[in-house]
């Protein structure tokens, strides 16, 4: 469960994460199920989206470039 890891623990997890690793890989390397890591990668987007939705405003853009999206 989320809730029962350290901030620590819950850094590690995301920036291995963010290094490309698998969501089973993490899981091994951190010693903790593969269910409290996906728990954790879904509250951080949520966390993320909330942010953004609060924080990016009025933008105008006349050219906007998308790398590397993928359907």
């Amino acid at each position: 469960m989320v809730r029962k890891l350290s901030h620590t623990q819950r850094s590690q997890i995301l920036h291995l994460l963010v290094e490309w690793n698998s969501l089973r890989a993490t899981s091994r390397i951190m010693g903790v199920s593969i269910n409290s890591v996906t728990s954790l990668l879904v509250l951080a987007g949520e966390t993320c989206a909330t942010f953004h939705d609060e924080t990016v405003r009025g933008v105008k853009s006349k050219i906007i470039q998308g790398d590397e999206i993928w359907s």
